[in-house]
């Protein structure tokens, strides 16, 4: 099972973007999303959010942490 709470976590650290920021590339990814459920994520106050998001955001986890590694 993924910890999105890391996940979101290490977009922000580690690729060092903004909540609003991964709203923004979720968002041009098809994903409707708001910047304040980002945060909950982050914080650990959403448990199970709808699947489709929680895809998007392993999707550019992967995208943005390759990236910075490559």
């Amino acid at each position: 099972m993924v910890d999105l709470q890391k996940l979101v976590q290490e977009l922000c650290e580690l690729a060092e973007l903004t909540e609003q920021q991964i709203t923004d590339e979720l968002r041009d990814r098809g994903i409707e999303v708001s910047q304040p459920t980002i945060n909950r994520l982050r914080n650990g106050k959403v448990g199970r959010p709808a699947f489709h998001i929680g895809a998007a955001l392993i999707a550019l986890h992967k995208d943005k942490l390759k990236r910075r590694v490559a």
